[in-house]
């Protein structure tokens, strides 16, 4: 039975790599490709419920620390992804042969699969799916801005990439993006501070509306009250960026009032103190008429 599998394995190995010298395939080839993959990959999951209250209950979100459970299967499951990749990336698959159902199961399976591995792998193909079939994005962005928060606490890094690259290929996504995140219920985990950051870095932060930019400026002030001190480092590692602070200029009126508070609580905090001053500094830098409140001997006594 060992060799039987070794051999099916290798199999798909080399019909993977036979595939890219292909110019194209036959509709009824590539249906079968298809079926192939669906009853390879396709199987039951947990019911979302009882996933989602195993990552709250295993403090899972933060994915530099903890990892989900692997799967024995994986080999087997990955040569199938890998062989998924190799068509994609060949331009073998046309838009007719990827259903919506075949979308919302493939994003899923990064949210509900038991071994973190292959929803990393979900998340590395998603970018190659939006950009091969454009006539599905709607549906693939729909299907991702759907469970996004879980989608980032999951894959960690693998989210980052996956939507930094969304990023870089429709510069028009980031409102949608970070209205996606920021609206989530978990803004102040580790993860998804990562996520802003990560995105911020590529972002266009002109485009970023009044909005969105209220929104992260709450998020960022949250962080800094937190009594979590990796969180609140999190957080004055964002809010002392470039990009953050462009974005504090452009959005004055919203950020400096909020931001000020976040980082006087943050001053309180013996372990990050030097720095919030620092950052504080900067933000008097910015524009120092909206620094003029009552309380001055908070700035003159620091």
């Amino acid at each position: 039975m060992i060799e039987i599998v070794f051999k099916r394995d290798g199999m798909l190995k080399e019909m993977g790599d036979y595939v890219l010298t292909l110019e194209s395939l036959s509709d009824d080839a590539v249906w079968l490709i298809m079926k192939m993959l669906r009853s390879n990959l396709f199987r039951p999951f947990p019911s979302q419920t009882a996933v989602f209250s195993e990552i709250e209950n295993e403090n899972l979100y933060d994915t530099e620390d903890k990892r989900p459970l692997v799967e024995g299967a994986w080999v087997h499951l990955r040569n199938f992804y890998e062989f998924l990749q190799k068509v994609v990336d060949a331009g073998l698959l046309r838009e007719e042969h990827i259903d919506d159902k075949f979308i919302t199961w493939f994003f899923n399976t990064a949210v509900l699969a038991d071994d973190y591995r292959e929803a990393c792998f979900v998340a590395d193909l998603l970018p190659s799916f939006w950009t091969k079939f454009p006539n599905k994005q709607q549906s693939i962005w729909r299907t991702v801005r759907s469970n996004l928060s879980r989608f980032v606490a999951r894959t960690g890094r693998a989210a980052d990439q996956c939507l930094v690259r969304f990023l870089e290929k429709e510069g028009s996504l980031v409102n949608l993006i970070f209205e996606a995140i920021l609206s989530g219920d978990h803004i102040c985990e580790s993860s998804l501070l990562n996520e802003i950051k990560a995105l911020m870095a590529i972002g266009n932060i002109n485009e970023i509306n009044q909005s969105n930019a209220e929104l992260l400026f709450g998020c960022i002030a949250k962080t800094l009250r937190s009594s979590d001190k990796k969180v609140v480092r999190k957080g004055l590692d964002i809010a002392s960026s470039d990009r953050f602070l462009e974005l504090a200029e452009i959005h004055r009126e919203l950020s400096l009032p909020v931001i000020r508070m976040g980082l006087q609580c943050a001053i309180e905090n013996n372990s990050v103190r030097a720095a919030a001053k620092h950052i504080l500094e900067k933000f008097y830098n910015v524009e120092d008429a909206f620094w003029k409140f009552d309380d001055n001997k908070t700035k003159r006594t620091m």
